[in-house]
């Protein structure tokens, strides 16, 4: 197997595509390649940005709208 130090997303899009393989069921299917090229995009231009001097750490959670809940109060208007 070849290990890559750096990819660009798209690049890193098509190797994860490429290795996933077949899913099991609907929580294992991939989006699209383009959509998750910009979704690796944005969580890596996110990952590089600070706040009050302190660098923001970037969480991201591939999912769609109606399996994010809201529990507690917390809000449930994520970007899917």
């Amino acid at each position: 197997m070849d290990y890559f130090f750096h990819s660009y997303p798209k690049e890193l899009a098509k190797q994860i595509v490429a290795r996933w393989g077949p899913p099991s069921d609907a929580f294992d299917t991939l989006p699209p390649e383009e959509a998750l090229a910009f979704f690796l995009s944005e969580a890596y231009q996110a990952s590089l940005l600070r706040e009050e001097d302190r660098s923001v750490i970037c969480r991201v959670i591939p999912s769609i709208r109606s399996n994010l809940v809201m529990k507690l109060g917390r809000r449930t208007d994520y970007m899917c």
